[in-house]
């Protein structure tokens, strides 16, 4: 009887690794980073993991079952290994993908003097690094890893340029000091149009031109000029 249990629990837990085995395969093939679709795909992440960990479980019962009555063990616990090893390098490409989402919206809407620049610095360079890493290891999985790929370089990019681009003027307009009369200089020197209030953020000065690529070295020379000669 206790045989024919076990052979029961063996089946079942066969036809979860295989469902593991192609959830992972189904979640390398998403690619898209639209802030709706990243909120859905994290899920998914969590409920694969949750189910993978609910397999390694069983696993572990089966298998001393299988010692204790002397029967050909499985091979349940060495795939289980696999999908987790394949899962790892997906889990954190969109774990990363979903902390972009809310910390990029974060540093681009909230007020200039809510927003760490020192941090987003820091999370920019470690999400860059940590992705160029999963690239090269998507990368050795091969074609049926591209969807991913794609979305794991889009995201570097993405990151990459956030750092080059926004970073620094990010940490200039964010500094305490900054007064109404820093502000009146930069226009000047800039010759830009725009207005200053509690409520300014980055996305409002990237909206008139303050982040072109043009107009950010003028502000990066002349604001630690303006604090300097503006105290």
């Amino acid at each position: 009887h206790l045989k024919m249990v076990v052979e029961g629990q063996r089946e079942q837990l066969a036809r979860d690794v295989a469902g593991l085995e192609k959830k992972v395969d189904k979640l390398a093939e998403t690619s898209s980073l639209a802030p709706s679709e990243v909120q859905m795909v994290t899920r998914r992440v969590q409920a694969i993991r949750e189910g993978l960990e609910a397999a390694q479980k069983e696993a572990e019962i089966v298998a001393s079952q299988e010692d204790l009555l002397e029967l050909n063990p499985t091979d349940h616990e060495a795939r289980l290994q696999v999908v987790a090893k394949e899962l790892a390098p997906l889990e954190k490409l969109w774990t990363i993908a979903r902390e972009w989402v809310e910390r990029n919206h974060a540093w681009h809407e909230l007020p200039l003097l809510e927003v760490d620049a020192e941090d987003a610095a820091r999370r920019a360079s470690e999400y860059a690094t940590t992705l160029g890493r999963i690239v090269k290891q998507l990368e050795k999985k091969g074609e049926s890893r591209a969807p991913a790929r794609r979305a794991c370089k889009l995201l570097l990019q993405e990151a990459a340029a956030f750092e080059q681009d926004e970073v620094p003027l990010l940490r200039l307009v964010c500094e305490p000091g900054m007064q109404q009369r820093h502000w009146d200089e930069i226009k000047r020197t800039t010759r830009l149009s725009f207005e200053v209030t509690p409520n300014t953020n980055l996305l409002s000065l990237m909206d008139v031109g303050t982040c072109q690529p043009i107009c950010l070295p003028v502000v990066a020379v002349c604001l630690p000029v303006c604090l300097s000669v503006c105290p």
